[in-house]
């Protein structure tokens, strides 16, 4: 748990220094899908890794217990034991094998549907669903042909790692059924306990490799991940000289008492931005590069960047801020500047929480960026502004309480019946906890309660193979191998007490009638042969 909250955290302090570059060739799906999979595996191999050795150590505890009660018919059980731990170990190699290939096809598909969703719009507008569905279906249906190939290997390792036990007896019983070697109940109840853990622990032995390749395969791509270019801007941009560090503590200490006058005299002599730019780019031997662009800023000046589209303009905003993956010169940012980026940075939450971004609550500072943003109430009805900011994921609620109640406590309340009716030219999708409040909503959805009913199953059946028929082969399936289960293990059992009994050995597991213990003893070696073969013949069915 630890190991997996190290990496989250790993991640999320990567995502936020990912550059501009950098964030062009991953897309939000695959950064949850390194978040939620390549991370959590090392939680699942952390479980069961310790069965690498542990399984080692149960072979040579059976080696040590078949030798003392079957001498040489062991080693065929140990051969079929040592083959069957390579298989699982082939298995494991091909269902990494197969989770790389459907990785990859589900990171194009995650992919594709988050570019279709962002440019829903752009989609609807032209017509282009019907190209978009079969795009879509056709990575789908790829994605669903390697996950029915990687169900072959899983289930092979599954039916051997099932079946051990029994295909384990009955090796060892036909050996010693065919060299005339008799064994007893002792043998069976001990062989059995023993194979049922081996068997157990042969497929937890698969399970082992098969986490411990996918961390492999996930500690390559979290590597990729971590390896991405990060921002430049701590290493170009924050290198203040010694005397401007020197006057803003100065300042720093003074502001207690004079900070209107520091506000308009000290932060204007020692704000300004630098820019001796020789090349950068994108790319370093790219196509497009920002060449000899030399400039001084001082606070008051309005410096306006003219270009067609394309030019380079926001490239060399970007280049200021320290984006820019690719550069050679100098850039010098001396106190404290803000970048307002061309895309909209609204998150989830009250437009007074988007404002502090974290910051304590100044009411003055507060007004300052409300008048400068236009958020006031009157004109934002006025000029639709709601809609704009519904549209950028803003809370209408909220915002309606940020704006006239800015200096209120802000919790998780309903919206007014008022509000509500002023919006109805706004498409509207709501979050209520209180019914009484939905009198003017025009559809309602709400969650179910309990548990999964019954026909959901029936329908799954229905879309397979029918109901009855369905029911009648998981009945049979089940009730086929529970009972093939139990009569193998019974009639080894009969089987062990009857060689017991012939060969002199006292039995204590079940009641033996004595008139049969006569038939059994009075036997010749020819009839006892006959009557093993018998025995044989029928477990072997």
């Amino acid at each position: 748990m630890q190991m997996r909250v190290a990496y989250h955290g790993l991640i999320y302090r990567k995502i936020l220094r990912l550059s501009s570059r950098s964030l062009t060739t991953i897309s939000s799906g695959e950064i949850v899908n390194i978040f939620s999979n390549d991370a959590s595996q090392i939680e699942m191999t952390v479980h069961s890794i310790n069965y690498l050795w542990l399984t080692l150590v149960d072979i040579i505890a059976m080696i040590a217990f078949f030798w003392y009660f079957v001498n040489y018919v062991s080693f065929i059980a140990i051969g079929y034991t040592l083959m069957l731990v390579l298989l699982v170990s082939l298995m494991s190699r091909l269902l990494v094998h197969f989770r790389r290939k459907i990785l990859k096809v589900t990171d194009q598909r995650i992919k594709t549907m988050s570019e279709i969703i962002k440019s829903m719009r752009i989609v609807k507008m032209y017509c282009w669903e019907s190209a978009f569905v079969k795009k879509v279906l056709d990575i789908r249906k790829r994605e669903i042909i390697r996950c029915a190939l990687r169900l072959i290997p899983e289930t092979m390792e599954l039916f051997f790692s099932q079946t051990y036990a029994c295909i384990t007896f009955f090796i060892v019983y036909g050996a010693m059924w065919s060299f005339h070697i008799p064994f007893d109940t002792r043998f069976f109840v001990v062989a059995s306990c023993i194979l049922n853990y081996l068997g157990l622990s042969v497929l937890s032995f698969g399970s082992g490799i098969r986490n411990f390749v996918n961390y492999l395969t996930a500690a390559k791509r979290l590597q990729t991940f971590l390896l991405l270019d990060e921002s430049e801007r701590d290493r170009r941009l924050l290198s203040i000289s010694d005397k401007l560090e020197t006057d803003e503590h100065l300042l720093t200490n003074k502001m207690a008492i004079e900070k209107k006058n520091i506000v308009q005299t000290s932060l204007k002599k020692f704000t300004k931005v630098e820019c001796n730019l020789k090349l950068a780019g994108w790319e370093q031997n790219g196509l497009f590069l920002l060449k000899n662009i030399v400039f001084t800023v001082y606070p008051g000046d309005l410096i306006c960047i003219i270009g067609p589209i394309g030019s380079g303009k926001s490239s060399l905003l970007q280049t200021l801020t320290g984006e820019i993956p690719f550069f050679d010169g100098q850039v010098r940012l001396h106190g404290s500047f803000c970048y307002v980026p061309q895309e909209p940075w609204i998150f989830s939450s009250t437009v007074k929480k988007n404002i502090l971004f974290g910051k304590d609550y100044d009411p003055q500072l507060f007004r300052r960026v409300v008048d400068a943003t236009a958020l006031e109430a009157g004109e934002m009805i006025q000029t639709g502004t709601y809609d704009e900011l519904l549209a950028r994921s803003s809370s209408f609620s909220r915002l309606l309480e940020d704006i006239h109640q800015q200096e209120k406590e802000q919790i998780e309340r309903p919206m007014n019946i008022p509000q509500r009716q002023s919006s109805r030219h706004l498409t509207l999708i709501e979050n209520e906890h209180e019914d009484d409040l939905l009198i003017d909503s025009e559809n309602f959805e709400t969650t179910e309660k309990g548990s999964v009913k019954w026909d959901v199953y029936i329908t799954y059946l229905q879309e397979g193979v029918g109901v009855l028929f369905g029911i009648f082969i998981i009945i049979f399936i089940f009730g086929f191998h529970q009972a093939t289960s139990i009569v193998y293990s019974w009639w080894l059992a009969k089987w062990s007490d009857d060689e017991s009994q012939r060969h002199g050995h006292q039995s204590n597991c079940t009641k033996i009638i004595n008139q049969k213990i006569n038939m059994i003893r009075s036997m010749n070696d020819t009839e006892w042969n006959e009557y093993r073969n018998g025995r044989f013949y029928f477990y072997c069915g």
